[in-house]
């Protein structure tokens, strides 16, 4: 099974995560979508670690030519490879090195305490941004923290990620 052409990633309302990296790791793992396993990518150049899990969206090509990336709201590690439905809240707008790398907010479909993103405590959403915004610095690349918008904006941004999966990938 390959994570990224096999798994639906939209069920009704509801999104699909599929985690590469557990929260609290500085090992950064990518999924290759060619070969279909995880691998290890490197490890952060930081002090920091990854403050969520993170991984991407099935069946979606983001403007940087990979899936969508996601955060998946947990307060647990969830490990490489779980795949996490749940609701899409919010996008946290960003550029990496000048292109678009936008992360959507999904929160687990058994978690119903949060319909919006202003429902979760500033300080983790600040965490998150704090996080991106610094996380590649002794790498010297350039990474620019736009901010959070809501479900709205999230759920276009996947529908055209999407959309740009079904033009790109299955129509070549």
């Amino acid at each position: 099974m390959n994570y990224w052409t096999d798994v639906t990633p939209i069920i009704g309302n509801n999104v699909v995560g599929v985690i590469e990296i557990p929260k609290g790791s500085n090992a950064k793992y990518e999924y290759n979508i060619e070969q279909g396993y995880f691998e290890l990518n490197r490890c952060l150049i930081t002090a920091m670690s990854y403050p969520a899990n993170y991984g991407f969206i099935p069946k979606t090509l983001a403007p940087d030519n990979d899936p969508l990336d996601c955060i998946v709201f947990t307060d647990v590690p969830l490990q490489s490879g779980t795949v996490v439905e749940g609701d899409p809240i919010a996008v946290l707008k960003m550029f990496d090195d000048g292109e678009v790398d936008d992360k959507i907010l999904i929160v687990p479909k058994f978690n119903k305490r949060y319909e919006d993103h202003t429902q979760i405590k500033q300080e983790y959403l600040d965490v998150y941004e704090d996080f991106f915004r610094n996380y590649k610095n002794l790498s010297k690349r350039k990474v620019e923290v736009i901010g959070w918008e809501g479900r709205d904006s999230a759920t276009q941004i996947i529908e055209q990620c999407h959309q740009n999966y079904v033009d790109k990938v299955l129509r070549s």
